[in-house]
């Protein structure tokens, strides 16, 4: 998004850690107040975001929108009423919690962890995260806009959140070889920082690919645009947030100030 068609959110706070981050964005409220102020949801924990509240999709949905999710969810999945799709969402491709140890197989701490809605994903095994849900993405935006040009006139709300570049960091093999991944990791000494680069580089690759899917689809010119980090650069996992102090899961600027914007149509 250009300067002209968009505002950078320079002093935009969010909470050191994903579910907690997750929790505000999908209620409105601060995570102390709902009880969702502790360490990410894992593959075992017992909870979830509160089923009495209400859902920032469910009154999206109320208001007569189209509701799709696509990425990490990460506010429960211990009960089937705690899932992207009994909280607002018409559909949902995405991991349950945390981050995936494999960008590819999707393995999540020893299980599987890709789903279509409540089913596991298999057919998706192989394909790169990121690729992933763009591409899920880029289907929602056509179709959407193919249904409007049926004659619906259904708004769109579609969340994505990319697991990338949550740990563990990866990029394809075939992407570190290019002379692209040398130019982004250039002078940089640091492995897992080289591979948070390219890893992120693809992330935005991608939200611009979703801008361009959304002026094909004739959505643009009437489209709303956030783009926001959950939590402040993790520095284990290649993450930098000089100047700032701090880091993920600090309540340092560098675990709670982090890069957002805002844009739309043209």
């Amino acid at each position: 998004l250009s300067s002209t068609h968009g505002i950078r959110l320079t002093n935009y706070y969010t909470q050191p850690s994903c579910t907690p981050s997750r929790a505000s964005l999908m209620t409105g409220q601060h995570p102390v107040a709902i009880g969702m102020q502790h360490e990410c949801i894992q593959p075992g924990s017992p909870y979830g975001l509160p089923v009495g509240l209400a859902t920032f999709p469910e009154r999206m949905k109320a208001a007569g929108y189209a509701t799709h999710m696509v990425g990490k969810w990460d506010l429960g999945h211990y009960a089937e009423k705690l899932w992207p799709t009994n909280r607002g969402f018409d559909s949902w491709l995405g991991l349950t919690n945390r981050g995936i140890t494999n960008y590819f197989t999707y393995d999540n701490g020893g299980y599987y962890d890709i789903h279509r809605n409540l089913e596991k994903a298999t057919d998706v095994n192989g394909t790169y995260s990121t690729t992933l849900f763009k591409q899920e993405a880029l289907r929602i935006i056509s179709d959407h806009g193919k249904a409007l040009e049926r004659g619906s006139t259904m708004p769109l709300f579609m969340y994505v959140a990319f697991n990338a570049i949550h740990d563990l960091v990866m990029v394809p093999e075939s992407f570190e070889s290019t002379p692209l991944f040398s130019a982004i990791s250039e002078g940089v000494e640091f492995d897992l920082r080289r591979t948070a680069a390219g890893a992120l580089y693809l992330a935005d690759e991608a939200v611009g690919e979703m801008v361009a899917g959304l002026k094909r689809a004739g959505l643009y010119s009437n489209s709303l645009l956030v783009v926001a980090s959950d939590n402040g650069g993790s520095v284990q996992d290649g993450g930098n947030n000089w100047p700032l102090r701090g880091a993920k899961k600090d309540y340092y600027e560098g675990g709670v100030r982090v890069p957002a914007c805002m844009g739309g149509s043209e």
